[in-house]
């Protein structure tokens, strides 16, 4: 495994373990595009069979805990961070990718690019990242929210940390 690999990896995994502090419900997508969630029906986002054009988006549930419910749908949040965060890992490595072949970039030089991208892209996930819906099961009470962030917005900061190599 070469270094780009190693430092893409344990970028995935520290952002992963970030958002993964319990185990995330599994939901089922049925017949007809429905989305059923230990036999509730729940919105289709809910499944992760909802995306947009124009942003990043990630879902994310947490039961609900005896801490009270502003500490579980924050773990909900961090859980719907760690899945966009896992999207935008894949875009960093296709555009490095794409750079590394077109000027024939360094392992050394690489590397320092998916770390600088990757930090920047975190701060940009955690920061940026918002809200778009919720839902609650109304039997188990798991919480699931639905967080998003302008995918415009971060690829400009990787294509911006990119060209910096070239200077």
């Amino acid at each position: 495994m070469n270094l780009l690999t190693k430092s893409l990896m344990t970028a995935i995994l520290m952002t992963t373990l970030i958002g993964c502090s319990s185990e995330m419900h599994k939901p089922d997508l049925v017949e007809g595009g429905e989305c059923l969630i230990h036999g509730e029906q729940a919105p289709l986002w809910a499944c992760g069979g909802y995306m947009e054009a124009n942003r990043y988006l990630g879902v994310g549930s947490a039961p609900l805990s005896k801490l009270g419910y502003d500490f579980s749908r924050k773990e909900a949040a961090t859980n719907a961070r760690a899945d966009i965060a896992q999207q935008i890992e894949a875009q960093i490595k296709s555009k490095l990718d794409s750079y590394q072949r077109s000027t024939g970039a360094d392992e050394m030089t690489a590397e320092r690019v998916v770390t600088q991208v990757a930090r920047q892209t975190s701060e940009l996930t955690l920061n940026d990242s918002q809200q778009v819906s919720y839902w609650q099961h109304p039997e188990t009470e798991v919480i699931f929210l639905l967080m998003g962030i302008d995918k415009a917005t971060v690829n400009n900061a990787i294509d911006r940390q990119i060209d910096q190599l070239d200077k």
